[in-house]
């Protein structure tokens, strides 16, 4: 474009996707494969809670705010719905998996596609055990088949920031699909997650 003065000046957009939860892009909150019977996926602003967790202390197990610069404040979370900051265990994941589902991404022609994503994980009533995680999944045949990424088993309780370079877990087509699950199962466990600033950028 012509600046003032009549220079020429060129802007180079980033070739790729993102996604910070402030507005509905498409995602698939929960499904009929789920079977969490509290805690699905929902869009919105989170609602904090907080536990006293023994040997651990007070333990924030959901998050209190997203990850977007203001105004920004939604992201993905688990049970936001009926939240009470002092009923910690009113609407966390119980006794099954939830699901959090991406649109449909064409990658095909895409050299090096870096996935980078803000999640937050809490399984603040099972703090040594693991079977309860928070899995990352991508599909390249819309969702026919599933590869995991990642399996998070470490009770952070914080937001953390994830890479995933795609070529290394999955052809690239036009077919692709991402997916957050998280899961409680076995012991008891105070299980919250969310997701926020999905990003998808070609590093090639």
């Amino acid at each position: 474009f012509s600046a003032k003065g009549g220079a020429t000046q060129e802007v180079r957009l980033k070739h790729g996707y993102y996604d910070n939860a402030e507005v509905d892009l498409g995602w698939s909150l929960g499904g009929a494969a789920d079977d969490a019977v509290s805690g699905t996926w929902e869009r919105g602003i989170p609602i904090g809670t907080v536990a006293d967790i023994p040997r651990r202390g007070e333990t924030r197990i959901q998050p209190d705010s997203d990850q977007t610069a203001q105004p920004g404040d939604h992201a993905f979370v688990t049970g936001i719905t009926g939240t009470e900051g002092t009923n910690i265990g009113a609407a966390d994941v119980d006794n099954g998996t939830t699901r959090l589902t991406s649109p449909l991404f064409n990658l095909a022609g895409w050299f090096d596609p870096h996935l980078t994503v803000s999640l937050w994980y809490s399984r603040g009533g099972n703090v040594q055990g693991i079977d309860d995680t928070l899995q990352v999944l991508v599909s390249s045949d819309n969702g026919a088949t599933w590869k995991v990424m990642d399996q998070l088993t470490d009770s952070a309780d914080v937001w953390k920031r994830y890479e995933y370079p795609l070529r290394d877990y999955a052809a690239l087509t036009s077919q692709m699909l991402f997916r957050v699950e998280a899961s409680d199962t076995g012991r008891p466990s105070l299980v919250e997650a969310a997701m926020d600033e999905f990003e998808i950028e070609e590093r090639g």
